[in-house]
């Protein structure tokens, strides 16, 4: 227990007349309880993320043989732009697990996309000679 809840027990554990012994089991109770609630919810928590990574994996549009390339489109956008905290974030926190998450990093990964060669084109097809570009007015 924690000062605050001391503080409350005590005064109740004097009301209700418990022995130093009786007392010392409720805050071993108590103690057991947390633990199991922490243990729980961090059960919880993996099973979570577990089915957030399941999900991904066997979506029909990011997942199965898309998934190595969606993938890599995730990781060029946050290799880009997510800071060390953004990533700590994602990854503490499960979100950068989540379909939805996976979905916004890889289209915007997909879209930055490597820049392509533009190629000029030639606007009018037909070779025209030297003396056609040096004297374009004149009929030769």
């Amino acid at each position: 227990m924690n000062d605050a809840e001391l503080a409350t027990f005590l005064p109740m554990a004097k009301d209700l007349d418990l022995t130093q012994e009786q007392a010392q089991k409720l805050v071993a109770l108590d103690a057991q309880q947390k633990i199991a609630g922490q243990q729980a919810r961090e059960q919880e928590t993996a099973d979570m993320m577990d089915e957030w990574r399941d999900t991904t994996r066997n979506d029909a549009e990011l997942g199965g043989a898309n998934l190595q390339q969606t993938l890599a489109h995730t990781s060029t956008f946050l290799n880009k732009f997510a800071s060390p905290a953004l990533r700590q974030l994602l990854d503490d926190s499960g979100v950068g697990n989540h379909i939805e998450a996976i979905r916004l990093f890889s289209a915007a990964g997909k879209a930055m996309g490597e820049d392509g060669v533009i190629q000029g084109g030639v606007v009018n097809p037909t070779k025209k000679t030297h003396e056609q570009l040096l004297y374009p007015n004149q009929e030769v």
